[in-house]
């Protein structure tokens, strides 16, 4: 989904994209940086999770209780994802031209 495929593209320029937001000096470089980086390390957890399970080292909990552990790694990948996805793409729109050179490395990275 759109979580896997941002994070994707984020191993790949993800670093490109944070250094070229840090660079634009716009006040929310931090916050994306960070917000990004959440975004990341989640994933990673949940990855990290999934081979336990499957290797049978995790904590064993009931179907039930897998499930929905399953459901909510994936869904708070999914919304740091699609979150960070709609402040970049709003940026597009933006008066302030430092977010606007931001949005259009994001849409360059995406195309790649």
């Amino acid at each position: 989904g759109l979580a896997v495929a941002w994070v994707a593209a984020g191993r790949k320029y993800g670093v490109r994209i944070l250094n070229h937001v840090g660079a634009q000096s716009i006040s929310e470089s931090k916050a994306l940086a960070a917000h990004a980086r959440l975004a990341i390390e989640c994933f990673a957890a949940c990855e990290a999770r999934r081979a336990a399970v499957a290797a049978g080292t995790a904590t064993r909990l009931t179907d039930l209780a897998l499930a929905a552990a399953d459901h909510a790694y994936v869904l708070t990948v999914e919304r740091l994802c699609e979150g960070l996805e709609a402040v970049l793409n709003s940026y597009a729109h933006a008066a302030d031209p430092a977010k606007q050179r931001v949005a259009a490395l994001w849409t360059t990275a995406q195309a790649e």
